[in-house]
């Protein structure tokens, strides 16, 4: 038949910047009930933003997750919740691991009952696995963590008012199985552990630090003096050699590095500032530390680039915006492309009103300056004069008992709305490139994407595809700078399905007309086959499967039958056809 093809191509531009077009200042939903919102980085660079509600607090029950993936432009790709009628949930770190699958941890309470959870999420955002996790004791102050080598680890503060604080360390593997756990004190209510390269496990909690190896014995444990040498704020992140550090002590924060065997190998200079728990990352062979700073009354963010060798401080930089901010909490990643992504928690007893409560911001490591924010070169660190020693503490390992409950059957996945304010404006409208075509019933439409840099839009993964049900089809190429989107528009008549009935089979096993079934020229979505025999009984009532001439009880006998065949057909359009079919049938032995 004749193909009309046509190309409209729009294109719109909100305004360019000069800098690079990955820059992006989000402002994000300011939604009540959520808090502590958590980002980390897929393999195609786009950002995993997972946060929890606290609207079952007071209740014990209505918890949930949210998730939502933002691409490398800073567009929802999809956002979703997880939804708990019994539990109470509380958000406190996600991962990804080598295959983007998304597991995110966090304290469960049912009634009176504290628990664990942990949720496994395709990259796609469809609920794999929902966990609760039993320990006896558990308090929600403290929960990090990790995941290496297709083990997970998770880090926490147990908690029985009759005894003193203990922490746990509990591996997992991607089944979300248990495999092992331990517990160990003294431990305090905040903290934070990894699985390093080693595949040791170095955790922080208050003063205290453990390492333990692979299968969780003890190698050492340190403590240092929070009021002479200051009190731990952040860390570990391991860097060649070992882990860095932040610590706190009178109005300054300085950063430190301990070797693989717990001692200390540089201290940097100390910086005049708040109280708060930097992120910290090593990106581009520097540590990049992200934090809180005081300037002229408001509160603004700092970035210092520390080199690892030593613990120099070779750039410190402050943001400089019109929009005021004001955050508890900061996560930063860096992409393949020397991206750096920044999200912002508000500070949730606001000394002051801000314009935004929570943000992410996105920007090139080597770009740091555009029209709308600027990261400005200060010059504020004095010599390190603060002591820092490190003392070998004794303590006990003991097996941590956990037994896991497997609930995802419980857990209602709803679409969650995140919308985004772009601040900026940096966003570019692509240049959309439109195909269309008219193609008869029972024809298709063989496309291909113009380069790999194109993706489908509804995640089909291969660029050639054969497109059969009429609609819209879109692909774009992730390119922030000159953005295209490919549409192809397919459009058919209204098509009525044909559908063949055999009138007779044989049941000789020879594999010609063996079983009677249905057949048509359209998508079969579910029938229904029901036969009686020439008294009118009824032999043979099954859905989705065709008769093999046996009756229920596994008999069958050489005759004349009348079958009745009720279907849901999908036609070239998409469309759902139902229907009806009485067929005479011979059944030949």
């Amino acid at each position: 038949m004749d193909r009309i093809r046509t190309i409209l191509v729009v294109s719109l531009l909100i305004w360019t910047v000069l800098s690079d077009a990955q820059s992006y200042f989000l402002s994000l939903p300011d939604n009540p009930e959520t808090f502590n919102r958590r980002v980390t980085r897929f393999q195609n660079n786009d950002i995993l933003i997972a946060d929890s509600s606290d609207e079952g607090i007071f209740t014990q029950a209505n918890g949930k997750v949210f998730l939502v993936r933002i691409d490398n432009c800073g567009e929802v790709v999809w956002s979703f919740s997880y939804e708990r009628t019994t539990e109470y949930i509380e958000l406190k770190e996600v991962v990804l691991d080598e295959d983007d699958v998304i597991f995110a941890y966090g304290s469960a309470y049912r009634g009176g009952e504290e628990l664990l959870f942990l949720i496994k999420v395709s990259p796609e955002g469809r609920l794999l696995n929902f966990k609760l996790i039993r320990t006896g004791t558990i308090d929600h102050f403290s929960y990090t963590m990790d995941i290496r080598d297709r083990e997970i680890m998770l880090f926490g503060l147990l908690l029985d008012f009759n005894t003193q604080k203990q922490g746990f360390i509990a591996v997992f593997n991607e089944g979300l199985e248990y495999k092992w756990g331990k517990r160990f004190a003294p431990f305090e209510s905040e903290g934070k552990a990894i699985i390093d390269s080693r595949h040791h496990f170095m955790g922080r909690s208050g003063p205290f630090f453990y390492n333990l190896d692979r299968v969780g014995d003890l190698v050492w444990a340190v403590e240092v003096n929070p009021q002479a040498s200051g009190l731990p704020l952040s860390g570990p992140v391991e860097i060649p050699g070992g882990y860095i550090f932040e610590a706190y002590h009178n109005e300054f924060v300085f950063f430190y590095k301990m070797d693989w065997e717990g001692n200390l190998v540089w201290k940097s200079r100390k910086i005049p500032a708040l109280r708060f728990a930097a992120d910290l990352i090593l990106a581009d062979g520097k540590i990049i530390a992200t934090y809180k700073h005081a300037m002229n009354g408001r509160n603004t963010l700092a970035q210092l680039f520390i080199n690892p060798a030593n613990g120099e401080i070779e750039e410190h930089t402050v943001l400089q915006t019109d929009e005021s901010l004001d955050i508890e909490q900061v996560d930063q990643s860096m992409d393949s492309e020397g991206n750096i992504s920044i999200l912002g928690n508000k500070v949730l007893l606001e000394k002051y009103e801000i314009d935004i409560p929570y943000f992410l911001m996105q920007f090139p490591i080597n770009d740091r300056s555009n029209e709308c924010f600027s990261w400005d070169p200060v010059s504020i660190s004095l010599p390190n004069d603060i002591p820092l020693e490190f003392t070998f503490i004794d303590t006990t390992i003991l097996e941590a008992s956990m037994s896991v409950e497997n609930s995802d059957v419980s857990t209602i996945v709803l679409h969650y709305d995140f919308p985004v304010n772009d601040i900026c404006g940096f966003r570019i409208e692509p240049e959309v490139i439109v195909f269309d075509t008219l193609l008869s019933c029972g024809e298709n439409w063989q496309v291909q994407l113009p380069s790999d840099r194109f993706t489908w839009e509804d995640d089909f993964t291969q660029p050639n595809r054969s497109l059969e049900i009429a609609g819209s089809y879109r692909a774009g190429n992730r390119d922030c700078l000159e953005p295209v989107v490919y549409e192809y528009q397919l459009m058919k008549p209204e098509c009525v399905c044909k559908v063949y009935l055999p009138n007779a089979i044989t049941v000789n096993n020879d594999g010609i007309n063996d079983i009677f079934e249905l057949y048509s020229d359209c998508s079969i979505l579910e029938y229904q086959i029901t036969v009686f025999n020439r008294w009118g009984m009824k032999v043979f009532d099954r859905k989705n499967r065709g008769w093999d001439g046996r009756y229920q009880d596994g008999n069958f006998e050489q005759g004349i039958y009348l079958v009745k065949i009720d279907y849901s057909l999908s036609d070239a359009s998409g469309n759902t056809q139902k229907g009806s079919e009485i067929q005479e049938v011979v059944l030949i032995q």
